[in-house]
């Protein structure tokens, strides 16, 4: 779940941001915080769980990028659980990917990873596995042996299916408008409403109660899924109210707490690179 599409993102957005920059000048848009309506915040976390397991947080450093999506996963629920921590901002195409010091703690140089002393661990599931399993977070990750199975079983299906919703269709209409796109790209973009219209089918399946992993409150596998998802819906590229249940998800993730700062940073930059349709820009 490590964000393998942040080395194209740094060197292919660059122009486009230059162009953005100085349309600011001329016209500045405020891009603060979510542009859904905000909903009133899910009472399902108890940031102090009962279960908890006291360690030294001072020592955590989460190393991400909030345009990443396993990275915003990582940081969302650090937030929702209040665990002292330092985020280390991590901008594409900087030097840090490069560093032998980053390159200990993740060979493949991507983000997120985090660092809790001397242990580190890269992958955004991997990373939300760990910290809840070694806090005691059983909301976030139930210890429940079917429900904690049924967790599992969405993370693993993520990574080979809602996960190519960014390099199968974020990347390639990036790369379309900025007039770089591969052929195989162009493809992609073709073949864009077949592959949401499966997603969105599953998921709608997956939906036996309000969440997921068939479950009553949000778990890691719904914070996973939606950090994929929403990007989607901010773009306005696609009508999820053909799936009720899907729909009805999407708008209840909105109420999980810290959802508007987390996804701000997503908001701006898909406005930066003009990837929203008309009517999602002035939603």
């Amino acid at each position: 779940m490590g964000d393998h599409m942040g080395r194209k993102w740094a060197t292919l957005s660059d122009s486009k941001t230059q162009n953005a920059k100085k349309k600011k000048k001329k016209k500045k848009k405020s891009t603060e915080g979510s542009p859904s309506a905000k909903q009133p915040a899910l009472s399902f976390f108890n940031s102090r769980s009962s279960t908890q397991v006291p360690f030294s947080t001072m020592t955590i450093k989460l190393y991400a990028n909030l345009i990443s999506q396993p990275s915003r996963a990582a940081e969302w629920i650090l937030r929702l659980k209040k665990l002292d921590h330092e985020f280390v901002a991590a901008d594409f195409g900087s030097a840090i990917f490069k560093s032998p010091e980053f390159l200990k703690l993740n060979p493949n140089g991507l983000i997120p990873v985090l660092q809790d002393g001397d242990f580190s661990i890269f992958e955004g599931s991997a990373i939300m596995q760990y910290l809840a399993e070694k806090n005691g977070w059983t909301d976030l990750y139930p210890a429940d042996v079917q429900a904690h199975a049924k967790v599992n079983q969405y993370l693993h299906w993520h990574h080979t299916n809602a996960r190519h919703i960014t390099p199968k269709v974020l990347v390639p209409l990036m790369h379309t408008k900025q007039n770089v796109a591969t052929p195989e790209e162009a493809i992609l973009v073709k073949d864009t409403p077949a592959l949401l219209t499966k997603l969105s089918e599953l998921m709608e399946k997956f939906l036996v109660k309000d969440f997921v992993a068939e479950t009553d409150q949000p778990t890691i596998a719904d914070i996973a899924a939606y950090c994929e998802f929403v990007q989607v819906e901010l773009m306005g590229i696609y009508d999820f109210s053909k799936y009720p249940k899907l729909a009805a998800w999407l708008k209840r993730m909105k109420s999980v707490p810290h959802h508007d700062e987390i996804h701000a940073p997503l908001d701006q930059f898909l406005t930066s690179q003009e990837l929203k349709t008309k009517a999602a820009a002035n939603a």
